[in-house]
């Protein structure tokens, strides 16, 4: 099947919501998680553990997730009538918003495409870890993840070219130029893994190439502006100046203003906004129709803001170098706005006269796999005459073709920059 409309993935999705079914239960209740050596984890000491970090900074210690293996995010493509055609599959995730959201082909740990949970096997995982005929490896980078709930977690991307349309498996569809761009800045609708993806890959401001391509023409003029020099260098060496950290896993005991109950873990003082409760999942359409796991629960949304000006007439974007917990580089390149889920904060005062300006707005939840509807609102706003402008020490009004440069590279951009950039192609 291909879906050439917004309509089209929304009846694949349909089909995907059988058989699903959620239910909150007891931690004391579950036979595979505890807490062992000072985590919760899984019996068998696979899959990913909630775990307390200590800082080197003096801050108190805090509860994240620790998955040290790399998963794999990767999305098939081909050429179909002369246009790139991508390969999205359909996902019923604990977490999700609505249950359902389109992911990459691919979107799977080691421990799941090596079947430690003895199911099935990961769909089209052979298409990625395997060489094969008629394969073109168009983009493979590594891309950092949540930095404030993970700690040191990264993501293989990778988008490979098919010679022909594979057949497709259930909940899998082929997905076109258009209607990508019709569900770009929908709500909870293409996940965060897909959406990041979707912003690496390449694009190209020339209709007739059968590339992705913004339906913008101010969009496109700064997606083929040139690169300024002095701007990529600018902005990596406020990446690469910033001390790596230096943090250690301690029993999640010892983190203060948490409580270990036969429900998960309660965030006592609210200091990091979430709790980690349990859920009972069954899924059909899964390597494995049924589990138990934990997810991430906040106590509130996020909010993430990507600004663009008008600079002599071609279109800029605000990026900022931010410094988080979790990230293997200490610093990663941020949108202009960033808070999470169950944080305080406001936008900053050059920032707050443009919130209303939005050209494009969505919610979206995080990795459904790790986090309860755990939402964010995804804004791009436009400014005008700004009376205070931003600080340019840790950040810079970059061009499209600049943001993709950097998106292209290996572990510089936040998952958050990459999920909002997906807006670009949607905004008319």
């Amino acid at each position: 099947m291909v879906s050439n409309s917004f309509q089209d993935l929304r009846d694949v999705l349909d089909d995907c919501r059988v058989g699903f079914r959620l239910a909150t239960v007891r931690m004391s209740d579950t036979v595979d998680w505890d807490i062992r050596d000072g985590a919760m984890q899984h019996r068998t000491g696979g899959f990913f553990s909630v775990s307390g970090v200590a800082r080197n900074d003096g801050s108190a210690p805090v509860i994240m997730l620790y998955q040290p293996q790399s998963a794999v995010t990767g999305i098939l493509s081909t050429m179909i009538d002369g246009e790139r055609h991508f390969l999205f599959q359909g996902r019923a995730e604990p977490g999700c918003m609505d249950d359902v959201q389109f992911g990459p082909t691919v979107q799977s740990t080691p421990a799941n495409y090596l079947r430690a949970h003895g199911g099935k096997s990961t769909p089209y995982i052979n298409e990625f870890i395997q060489q094969a005929t008629g394969h073109r490896l168009l983009e493979d980078s590594s891309q950092l993840d949540l930095g404030e709930r993970y700690l040191f977690k990264t993501k293989r991307s990778i988008h490979i070219q098919v010679d022909k349309a594979l057949a497709e498996l259930p909940s899998f569809t082929w997905t076109s130029r258009a209607a990508i761009a019709q569900s770009a800045h929908q709500s909870t609708f293409l996940n965060t893994d897909l959406r990041s993806l979707l912003s690496v890959v390449r694009w190209s401001d020339h209709e007739d190439d059968g590339e992705l391509r913004p339906r913008n023409g101010d969009i496109c003029k700064s997606l083929s502006a040139p690169v300024r020099p002095d701007t990529i260098g600018h902005v990596m060496a406020r990446i690469s100046e910033a001390a790596l950290h230096n943090s250690k896993l301690v029993p999640v005991q010892d983190v203060p203003g948490w409580r270990v109950d036969r429900n998960g873990l309660h965030n006592e003082h609210g200091v990091q906004g979430f709790d980690v409760v349990f859920q009972s999942v069954s899924a059909r359409m899964r390597e494995v129709t049924s589990w138990v796991q934990p997810l991430i629960n906040s106590q509130t949304h996020g909010t993430v803001v990507l600004a663009c000006r008008d600079n002599k007439g071609i279109l800029e974007f605000f990026v900022q170098a931010l410094r988080e917990t979790g990230l293997c580089t200490s610093v990663g390149l941020a949108p202009s706005y960033l808070r999470y889920q169950g944080d305080a904060g406001a936008p900053p005062d050059w920032l707050v006269p443009s919130m209303d300006q939005k050209w494009s707005e969505s919610l979206e939840s995080d990795e459904g796999g790790r986090f309860f509807q755990d939402a964010s609102t995804f804004s791009v706003v436009k400014c005008g005459s700004l009376p205070v402008e931003p600080d340019t020490k840790d950040g810079a009004w970059v061009r499209l073709s600049e943001l993709k440069f950097f998106l292209a590279q290996s572990n510089i951009c936040t998952i958050q920059l990459r999920g909002i950039v997906s807006h670009l192609l949607a905004v008319e």
